[in-house]
């Protein structure tokens, strides 16, 4: 289960963590077309900061888009991974968090520090029709989903 501190010892330049206002948090939503930023759910949406707290406090408050939409399950799994990430351990770089699926899903460079490149996916109403016969028809061919994915995108930069 994901660890949330509260600033009571605030670090200098720091202010504090924010309760971030209702039509803000509503306008935030919005801008995201109402969908968790990095798997695409509709529901049970929170606002995060896209740089932990841990590492830049309300610095980025004032920048373009210092938040992401998330469903519950993502904010809990990206807590967890940022509370054991080198970075935030060791470095509290801005300019590293930024650069990290976690902060930046369409655009990262890296993994919590691992070279990797990451997707999630949710499908919902009539799309769980596509992914029920996309499938089947990795079942057919005797691959996972996840492989049979990640063969048409070799196949498809060929």
């Amino acid at each position: 289960m994901a660890e949330y501190s509260l600033a009571l010892d605030v670090e200098a330049g720091k202010t504090g963590r924010l309760q971030l206002p209702k039509k803000e948090r509503d306008a935030v939503i919005q801008a995201s077309g109402g969908k968790c930023q990095l798997c695409g759910a509709t529901h049970d949406l929170q606002v995060d900061h896209r740089v932990p707290y841990q590492v830049a406090g309300e610095s980025f408050k004032g920048t373009p888009n210092p938040y992401m939409v998330l469903d519950g399950t993502c904010n809990r799994r990206k807590s967890w991974i940022c509370e054991h990430c080198p970075n935030l351990l060791k470095h509290k770089s801005p300019e590293t968090c930024q650069s990290c699926y976690w902060a930046n899903p369409d655009q990262h460079t890296h993994v919590a520090m691992e070279e990797l490149r990451r997707v999630d996916m949710v499908f919902s109403g009539d799309e769980t029709k596509t992914f029920d016969r996309f499938r089947r028809l990795a079942q057919r061919q005797n691959q996972s989903v996840r492989d049979r994915i990640k063969q048409l995108m070799s196949e498809s930069g060929k």
